[in-house]
């Protein structure tokens, strides 16, 4: 079943006008926005493991973090499973001129162009059961 022409029309009039934003956008001088994917240690693993899904994956913009770098460097598995922690490390090194080497809260400072004293940033630690379960961060100005 198709849509009916105000549908179609509605439709193209809203991909028009995004894209006249974007034109708008780039004669101002400002570029259009990139988008980053910043994988779980989980994700590294699996594509340090499984060539076929790095083939895929390879051109995309995948950014190595600060959490991923130092959980592969301090992890358990470099005894364990010294093979899979090496390709994921290997894989990381294909992706390195995307990574992103400030911890998360900085770096989303940075993003805010915030500057922020080291004496003002707080860390807020959800304890649940074990295990920190969630973290926060509070910014008193």
């Amino acid at each position: 079943m198709g849509l009916n022409k105000n549908a179609q029309w509605a439709k193209r009039k809203k991909r028009l006008r995004k894209k006249r934003r974007l034109n708008r956008r780039i004669k101002a001088g400002q570029r259009p926005p990139t988008y980053r994917i910043i994988p779980d240690t989980n994700i590294w693993y699996l594509l340090g493991r499984d060539n076929d899904v790095f083939d895929k994956v390879k051109d995309k913009t995948i950014c190595p973090n600060y959490v991923n770098i130092t959980e592969l460097s301090n992890t358990g598995n470099l005894v364990k499973k010294e093979n899979s922690t090496r390709n994921a490390i290997r894989k990381m090194f294909h992706f390195q001129k995307h990574a992103i080497f400030e911890p998360p809260f900085v770096h989303v400072a940075q993003l805010v162009k915030l500057l922020i004293p080291l004496g003002q940033v707080h860390l807020i630690i959800t304890l649940n059961g074990c295990g920190p379960v969630s973290t926060a961060c509070c910014i008193s100005l």
